[in-house]
């Protein structure tokens, strides 16, 4: 398997409704069945068969949690600045392709990752995303609440994974920082296609096909909605509700 870097980003403050659960200064160091959310994600990635190197960009209080050989960044104030610097810190000698992870999904397991960059790599693109279906995740977690969208091959959500060519990053700066602020709302996103795909999206009959086709022309850059049958990809910790369902998720998998 293409050996990708991964950079984690774990640099955002826990100023939302998490703080009414969670004393914790930043969302990546709120506790899961006692442990900081992002060590989930860190030490999946550590069993990733294709991990070149690994960038964790996190507040400071979060550095000792960064394993032996993995570079720590100071994050910044926002997402796509993170981004940025962890792309840096990778060098000149960085891999042609960079897996992105947020710090709050501490369901993701290395079977996830791994399928979805193989499925990646079955296709010639420069930014590939992940789509799970509504029925594979009521079918292993009914209890998740998530944000869905329609599609002419069936109802998805996004996922918390992102595969691109860091140079993508370089060249379309603005237009990335627009797409991560909007990641959550599917709606703002197709608007941003255009009034026919408005249309076909409130009709149910845009495909996955004609977003992918109108994306390259807006990036300049061929993109890839890759469909993944691991709804861990896409749960991630962002209210009270969804911490407790971890805890919850957790102390099941302890007793059996």
């Amino acid at each position: 398997m293409t050996k990708v870097d991964v950079v984690i980003l774990a640099g955002a403050p826990n100023t939302g409704s998490l703080a009414e659960v969670s004393d914790a200064s930043w969302e990546a160091l709120i506790s899961v069945d006692g442990r900081p959310m992002v060590e989930y994600v860190i030490d999946t990635m550590l069993k990733t068969e294709s991990l070149g190197q690994l960038v964790i960009v996190g507040p400071n209080e979060l550095k000792s949690l960064a394993p032996a050989n993995s570079i720590f960044v100071p994050c910044k104030d926002s997402m796509v600045a993170n981004l940025k610097v962890g792309i840096e810190a990778l060098g000149v000698d960085k891999a042609p392709f960079l897996l992105v992870a947020t710090g709050d999904i501490p369901l993701l397991t290395p079977e996830a990752v791994n399928d979805f960059i193989t499925r990646c790599f079955r296709y010639e693109a420069k930014i590939y995303y992940p789509l799970v279906s509504r029925e594979a995740n009521q079918a292993k977690y009914p209890e998740v609440e998530r944000t869905y969208f329609t599609l002419q091959e069936g109802t998805f959500t996004g996922g918390n994974l992102m595969l691109l060519d860091p140079s993508i990053l370089e060249q379309k700066y603005e237009l990335v920082d627009q797409l991560v602020l909007l990641r959550k709302k599917p709606a703002k996103i197709i608007k941003m296609l255009g009034i026919k795909f408005i249309y076909k999206y409130v009709r149910k009959t845009l495909s996955i096909e004609e977003i992918e086709k109108r994306a390259e022309v807006i990036i300049g850059a061929k993109g890839k909605a890759i469909i993944s049958h691991y709804p861990e990809i896409g749960i991630d910790v962002d209210k009270p509700s969804d911490l407790k369902l971890m805890e919850e998720i957790f102390s099941k998998s302890v007793l059996t």
